[in-house]
């Protein structure tokens, strides 16, 4: 299942100017939100050829791992603000979250973090990983999940952070040792956090079971596993599996592929409407026909 071949991708022109020329599979109509989607950094699909694919909104983790911290700031001004005008234009919604490097860049502008998670349309704080098993990694994961608390509590006076209110979280894990890590790291913050306002990206079969099991929403990067078997985990019913593009310029193919062998197992419209838009505004805290 080669979601990059599927797309079909025309040579020449910068990666950007690539995604722009991905013809959309056949597909009928449909509302699609997409909760993790790199449209800026890995040449995601243009706006316009998502709007023709039936998506209405998209959310954009912040990616940037590298440069220095006025390049940093630059690009989360592009993701906060100017990446959500062009989205516009396109008729779709773009939203973001935010998040910081484990850099002396990142560092640098820790104090400025809480300004952006205020922004209009920024859902919460994400991309966080631990592909690092290092103190600093650790370090930066924790800061990040005690500021969701600590500026959702100082924004929602009167709203107890122990009941479990605070931002939303995007986390991006790899496999195996990686989501144990990430499982065990938010175990410990306790009553603080809510499963509900979590989302845990990169599922695969042997981790999705243990993220349903802590009670966490998960996602499904379908061209990373398999179209097949990311229809095969949608099947299951979890009442808190998403799917979603993640960070390939292929992602998007990858959704639209699984939506495609649903259908061809006899899923219905309200079936698929539940899986691509309810669900994923559920998460979000948006009401579905406000889109």
């Amino acid at each position: 299942e080669d979601c990059a071949a599927a797309g079909r991708v025309s040579s020449g022109g910068t990666s950007r100017d690539k995604a722009a020329q991905v013809t959309p599979l056949p597909f009928v109509i449909f509302m699609i939100v997409d909760v993790s989607m790199d449209c800026m950094l890995y040449g995601g699909p243009a706006y316009p050829v998502l709007a023709a694919a039936g998506v209405t909104m998209v959310c954009e983790p912040a990616t940037l791992t590298r440069g220095h911290a006025a390049k940093l700031q630059a690009y989360l001004e592009t993701l906060t603000v100017s990446e959500r005008k062009k989205a516009q234009r396109a008729g779709v919604r773009h939203d973001a979250w935010v998040a910081l490097p484990d850099t002396p860049a990142g560092n640098e502008l820790w104090t400025d973090l809480p300004r952006y998670l205020s922004r209009p349309g920024v859902r919460g704080i994400g991309a966080l990983s631990l592909e690092e098993s290092t103190p600093s990694a650790r370090r930066n994961f924790q800061r990040h999940v005690q500021l969701a608390i600590d500026v959702f509590q100082a924004n929602d006076s009167g709203i107890s952070c122990a009941a479990g209110r605070h931002h939303l979280l995007l986390i991006r894990t790899p496999g195996g040792a990686g989501m144990q890590r990430v499982l065990d790291l938010l175990r410990d913050f306790g009553a603080a956090l809510d499963p509900a306002r979590i989302l845990i990206e990169g599922v695969d079969k042997e981790t999705a079971p243990r993220v349903r099991a802590e009670g966490y929403w998960s996602a499904v990067a379908s061209c990373e596993v398999g179209t097949r078997w990311a229809a095969d985990l949608a099947a299951q019913r979890d009442p808190r599996l998403l799917i979603c593009s993640g960070f390939t310029a292929a992602g998007f193919t990858g959704v639209i592929e699984t939506k495609h062998v649903l259908e061809q197992r006899g899923w219905m419209p309200a079936q698929l409407r539940q899986l691509f838009m309810e669900k994923p505004c559920d998460f979000l805290g948006i009401i579905h026909d406000d889109l």
